[in-house]
């Protein structure tokens, strides 16, 4: 008998269509008279353009305390209230934006400096230290709804005294999204030590919760810098663009990087990209209206599995709370060879995921519909063979305990 087909729920990318604007933006980039030579190492001026007037603010105060949900006019996607006004010199161009984080850190880093990661945080933070001699120290990220350690942080950054901290909101993997109170508190912690922040915001526009606000706008913009994914906001993962902005002598040396990785980003990636950020309003808020149907498909699914689950405030996971490293390895040779559903294990995101799952519902719809399908048949049939347990399924919303 043939096994039945893998669905892969590993990745963290939310696979949907390409927009109408943005195929017909591909066509004529790829059928049109291109220029065949390099791009611009920092990326076409006019898509530059458009990403720093998307990432411009109103001049105002700053956060405010009210998070209200995506709906209505907030709809507009990532909502920027600090007061900064992006310049196209600030914006660099990359294959992707875990290549944006290896040219700032290339850029702002020597061998052997110190790097503070969210604990658990996105594999890739700590195998690109490594790959450029540089040391990962954790901090704890927290869950979704729960507050973040900011004394512990504190204590991170002053005993290990890194050249850089890596911020992470929306959290890969937890869910997390910082409330205004905790980027009032992380600025406010960071004014007056010597660490540049790079600020990782891929998963700004799956915010389901609340809305994206950026740290970097609270902090002097020689000492912060951000990154962003049109793998994310776009659902372009196999374009392989992202880009990042920061203070023009650090996106001098970012672009610098990127031209001895890899010459520059495509120009056809380049061009489709553009469309795709003048025409994402109605379609982004579509996604994250389908993204949330999903989620609650496989949440509803994996109840029967016995772990703790908080809904996630953003980005496209599930983050299963096993109790014990026994437990989940063990959750995880199920689901993959018994029900042939393939999820992340908690480890790979550092010491303080070893009791975890990471389940991404950034999977197509039908591919969510068969995982939820297999893992509730099968727990249903163990269920009418063994007596009922008291610690039965426990689901954790917001920021309850």
């Amino acid at each position: 008998m043939t096994a039945p087909k893998l669905v892969d729920l590993t990745l963290g990318q939310a696979v949907f269509p390409m927009s109408e604007p943005m195929r017909l933006a591909a066509a004529r980039a790829a059928t049109g008279d291109l220029p065949a030579r390099y791009p611009d190492r920092r990326g076409l001026r006019r898509f530059r353009a458009v990403l720093a007037q998307r990432h411009s603010g109103p001049q105002d105060s700053g956060p405010q305390d009210s998070r209200p949900r995506h709906s209505g006019p907030q709809d507009d996607g990532p909502q920027h209230s600090g007061p900064r006004q992006i310049r196209p010199e600030q914006v660099t161009v990359t294959c992707g934006a875990t290549q944006a984080i290896v040219a700032l850190l290339a850029g702002l880093c020597r061998p052997g400096d110190r790097v503070a990661i969210p604990d658990p945080g996105f594999p890739h933070y700590r195998r690109i230290c490594r790959l450029l001699g540089l040391t990962p120290v954790g901090y704890r990220q927290p869950g979704a709804g729960e507050a973040l350690e900011i004394n512990e942080l504190g204590s991170v950054l002053d005993h290990h005294r890194p050249a850089v901290l890596l911020w992470n909101s929306p959290s890969n993997p937890t869910g997390w999204v910082a409330t205004a109170d905790e980027l009032r508190a992380a600025a406010e912690l960071l004014r007056d030590r010597p660490v540049h922040v790079i600020s990782d915001e891929v998963y700004e526009e799956m915010v389901f919760v609340g809305c994206h606000r950026s740290l970097t706008e609270l902090l002097p913009p020689a000492r912060a810098s951000s990154v962003h994914s049109c793998s994310k906001s776009l659902s372009l993962a196999g374009w392989r663009l992202g880009y990042s902005i920061s203070d023009e002598s650090v996106a001098a040396g970012c672009a610098e990087a990127v031209w001895t990785l890899s010459m520059g980003a495509s120009t056809i990636g380049q061009l489709t990209a553009m469309v795709g950020f003048v025409d994402s309003v109605t379609w982004a808020a579509q996604r994250r209206a389908e993204l949330q149907d999903r989620c609650a498909v496989l949440n509803a699914a994996l109840q029967s599995l016995e772990c703790a689950i908080r809904e996630p405030h953003g980005g496209c996971f599930l983050w299963l709370d096993a109790r014990t490293p026994q437990r989940a390895d063990e959750l995880l040779i199920r689901l993959r060879d018994e029900l042939r559903v393939q999820v992340m294990p908690g480890r790979a995101f550092g010491e303080h995921g070893e009791s975890h799952l990471r389940v991404s519902f950034g999977a197509t719809m039908p591919d969510v519909v068969e995982a939820a399908r297999r893992i509730t048949a099968a727990t249903r049939e163990v269920s009418e063979t063994t007596p009922d347990r008291s610690d039965r399924a426990t689901r954790v919303t917001g920021g309850a305990p």
